[in-house]
């Protein structure tokens, strides 16, 4: 894979620190007004250009390394929440479930003897947000769907 060196200008500074801030996914359009608001000066189209060089550079390593790509339920991502938290004391915020979800709900993508590797991350969830978004009963067991993922991933609830 070749690599391009880039400078990082003020401009390109300024979506970054944007984007990193963000606890939401924003729109480009998004992006400008809070760039705008911290530089009022900024251009659109410098705007524009640096997300668009986000791409340029990532899309070629998710070409050569990304072997597909799942899209997984908010009901498969708490599940997953609760499975990480049961069977392996995990403590997950939903978007740090969402390659957990994709494993244990894509089980027939996965090649047989073949690692597969899912990321998980954060704790910014509160406890009484994961308990209703896990599906813990007043037992502290987990329930409906959530069963299924645990018993998927090798534990019980």
């Amino acid at each position: 894979m070749s690599r391009t060196t880039l400078r990082l200008t003020p401009q390109r500074r300024a979506v970054l620190d944007v984007l990193r801030e963000c606890d939401d996914h924003p729109t480009a359009a998004d992006v400008l007004t809070r760039v705008r608001r911290r530089h009022p000066g900024i251009g659109a189209a410098t705007v524009y250009r640096s997300l668009a060089l986000l791409g340029d550079v990532t899309f070629p390593m998710i070409q050569r390394y990304v072997d597909d790509i799942v899209s997984v339920s908010e009901a498969a991502i708490a599940a997953a929440m609760g499975v990480a938290l049961v069977t392996g004391r995990l403590w997950l915020e939903p978007a740090g479930a969402v390659a957990l979800a994709a494993a244990l709900a894509f089980t027939e993508k996965t090649k047989a003897g073949k690692p597969l590797i899912a990321i998980g991350s954060g704790g910014n969830v509160a406890l009484a947000r994961m308990v209703e978004l896990a599906g813990f009963s007043d037992t502290g067991r987990i329930q409906g769907e959530s069963e299924n993922f645990a018993g998927r991933a090798g534990g019980g609830a």
